[in-house]
């Protein structure tokens, strides 16, 4: 790389190392930095070594006071970045906008009531239904993919929702409950559900449903299968709920009743 005739080939060379890209290869403290600006005979690879001209036979108290003074400048320098670069606002996120289209004869469809899109946690996925029963199958978009794949297992399933992990697709199907892998296998029963108008999976475990059969309201079962617990209080006026969201914490197995929040 091309260097000023003016400045020392041992300050060129410490102040190139204290500026490398990889972290690693800088000083690792300021005394060692200093020692190398006041170190006629320092040099790294890829720096010209200083010549034999530039090296004196002993460091006068003057030439000593100009490289403590050139040692306090270019530190000034580097703090005041490093400073800069630690204080500067985050930029502001960016908003995407996509278009997802639905698998050729087929369109985004759900039933009347409950979710027909459901998004994963961490925002990677989406899987939506294309249709509204039948042996049309929920599919899934990674979305920094393009193309559509169908979640094996799944075929005429509704309300999909995702496991807080995202590991696991919750779905109504055929008067069931059932949860497909996403790493792709044959889904399993959760639960005997008559009518589902939406679910969520919380954070242990429990999944609450939103029913409109017998007037059931609310209700949660355990994510590992079983039995229907904890029947929504007979004091809750709406007796159907579409779309319940599980905040985190909020359901425990232990719980005796569940409460509905309207929103």
């Amino acid at each position: 790389t091309a260097s000023r005739d003016t400045v020392p080939g041992h300050i060129a060379a410490a102040i190139s190392k204290a500026l490398n890209k990889m972290p690693a290869d800088r000083f690792t403290t300021a005394a060692a930095f200093a020692d190398a600006l006041t170190n006629p005979s320092f040099t790294i690879p890829g720096v010209a070594a200083p010549s034999a001209e530039e090296v004196p036979a002993a460091v006068t108290p003057s030439r000593r006071a100009t490289s403590l003074a050139a040692v306090a400048a270019a530190a000034a320098v580097i703090a005041a970045f490093i400073v800069g670069r630690a204080l500067a606002p985050d930029p502001p996120p960016r908003l995407a906008r996509f278009t997802i289209a639905p698998p050729d004869n087929a369109g985004i469809s759900g039933r009347c009531c409950g979710r027909a899109i459901a998004v994963s946690p961490d925002g990677s996925q989406l899987v939506f239904m294309t249709g509204p029963g039948g042996s049309t199958p929920i599919v899934r978009r990674d979305l920094d993919r393009l193309a559509l794949e169908p979640i094996q297992g799944t075929e005429g399933g509704s309300i999909p929702f995702f496991s807080p992990d995202g590991r696991w697709l919750g779905f109504h199907k055929d008067g069931q409950l059932r949860r497909a892998p996403m790493g792709g296998g044959p889904s399993i029963p959760i639960a005997d559900v008559a009518r589902a108008e939406g679910a969520s999976w919380g954070d242990n475990d429990v999944i609450v449903v939103g029913s409109a059969s017998n007037g059931d309201g609310l209700y949660a079962v355990p994510a590992a299968g079983g039995e229907r617990w904890c029947r929504s209080p007979r004091r809750i006026a709406v007796r159907v709920i579409v779309g319940p969201t599980c905040c985190p914490g909020a359901v425990r197995q232990s719980s005796p009743s569940l409460e509905a929040v309207p929103t």
